[in-house]
């Protein structure tokens, strides 16, 4: 486990596993706001309601972070992130800014771990009228810079029995605005068919793997990329034709190494937090923009993922935690079709959380053995108390927030089912744990 450091403790309740739990070698992400400009400090508010000058730096720091008001100097961050916060501050930034259920949900997880019930109750109902305040209705827009040089870039794009929509995202590949780039197609179809790609006119390298794998196929062709800047996509997203510009132009305009691209469903609208530059606090191996170095300081995805979920985010965390630098590109976006076959569905989940059947482990194993592996034993707890329950309902209503909340409940009733596909995901994930990690160099 890594050290732990956060701007509010309570924060670990809500978003147990949030790479920013975790101290990075390079911890410049939240900034302190007395070193920001003027015009900067117009999109932040001072907040007296707050006990203690050190929450208020922590707040400023909290809404800085999330109106992308983005900082690559140490000095202007805050120095420390471990001084102590009175629990009437720790339960009012709950209250002002997330849903008013996390501050009971936190009470009673407190509680049951037999705090002074009379210190949490004085501290929770003390801001129990406080309103949710938006933190992201007014964001920093940074000026873009443009491109003056066009690099190779390799677009790296895995598919397994997904010709259909194989076949939109190349095609989504063609028709883009910059030309200078190859595509590595990592086909694991069964049957696998070669005619399907000579209808295509960029160049685009095929290779046949036999044996379905992820990211075995991710990790062969970072191996055979011949640009220094790798993009991944998926097979069963569309994309603009200046997706491959905007990436570029992130990278450019910040000078990191990580252009993070934002997914939401096709025939949705992005989210509040996707509409603007801000720092990545995850990676996704379907839509990024990655310089080759990268993988030469922090290793290729790790094996033990195989047929199994979050493989990007462990690559995510170990980049956060080198002090690789991403940020969350919402002009590089990709709209998700959810194709309903193929892919990682095909080998057994839904999801995550979510198997094809009530006796397969909950979560997948992978998912315990990234978080206790880099968050400890107490913050994967925390996270399987979140999100088992959710997890119960069908993976189609997943969005569906009234669902959401009935499946909370129906956890309940089938409690011994779920406990039982926790410890078995518990336990294989010990195993993964004792094996150690299969992380290839490039």
């Amino acid at each position: 486990m890594f050290k732990q450091t956060t701007l509010f403790n309570f924060l670990k309740y809500i978003k147990p596993i949030w790479y920013f739990n975790l101290e990075a070698r390079s911890s410049s992400y939240f900034v302190d706001s007395n070193k920001l400009s003027a015009e900067q400090k117009k999109y932040l508010q001072y907040d007296t309601a707050y006990h203690s000058e050190v929450s208020r730096a922590y707040d400023l720091a909290y809404q800085s972070f999330h109106k992308g008001l983005i900082t690559f100097t140490v000095e202007d961050t805050l120095s420390s992130l471990q001084r102590e916060i009175p629990l009437e501050d720790e339960y009012y930034f709950i209250r002002k800014y997330f849903n008013a259920t996390w501050s009971w949900y936190i009470l009673v997880l407190r509680l049951i771990a037999f705090r002074n019930p009379f210190i949490e109750l004085r501290a929770f109902l003390r801001h129990r009228k406080v309103k949710r305040l938006n933190v992201f209705s007014d964001s920093y827009q940074h000026e873009k810079v443009n491109l003056t040089e066009k690099p190779l870039v390799s677009v790296v794009l895995p598919t397994l029995n997904r010709y259909a929509h194989l076949k939109n995202i190349l095609t989504d590949l063609q028709q883009q605005h910059y030309t200078n780039f190859e595509v590595i197609v990592v086909d694991q179809s069964d049957p696998f068919q070669p005619d399907f790609y000579k209808s295509f006119t960029f160049p685009i390298s095929v290779i046949h793997q036999a044996q379905p794998g992820l990211w075995k196929a991710r990790n062969r062709a970072v191996r055979e990329a011949k640009g220094e800047l790798i993009a991944f996509t998926e097979d069963d997203v569309r994309i603009k034709p200046d997706w491959l510009i905007e990436h570029l132009i992130c990278l450019n305009t910040f000078n990191v190494d990580i252009s993070a691209g934002v997914f939401f469903p096709q025939g949705s609208q992005p989210g509040p937090s996707q509409t603007f530059y801000h720092w990545a606090d995850q990676f996704a191996s379907g839509n990024a923009l990655v310089k080759k170095d990268v993988f030469r300081k922090v290793g290729l995805f790790d094996l033990q993922f195989e047929r199994m979920r979050m493989g990007d985010g462990e690559f995510g965390m170990r980049c956060y935690l080198h002090g690789i630098k991403s940020v969350s590109n919402p002009f590089a976006f990709c709209e998700d079709v959810k194709a309903p076959e193929g892919g990682l569905r095909q080998m057994g989940s839904w999801d995550a959380f979510r198997s094809k059947n009530w006796f397969a482990p909950r979560p997948v194993p992978s998912v315990l053995y990234m978080t206790r592996k880099y968050f400890g034993v107490e913050l994967s707890i925390l996270e399987l108390l979140i999100k088992v329950p959710q997890s119960v309902i069908p993976y189609k209503f997943k969005r569906n927030k009234v669902y959401t909340l009935l499946g909370s409940f129906f956890a309940i009733l089938v409690f011994p089912v779920v406990l039982i596909q926790v410890i078995q995901s518990w336990r294989a994930a010990s195993r993964m744990l004792k094996v150690g990690h299969k992380i290839e160099s490039l």
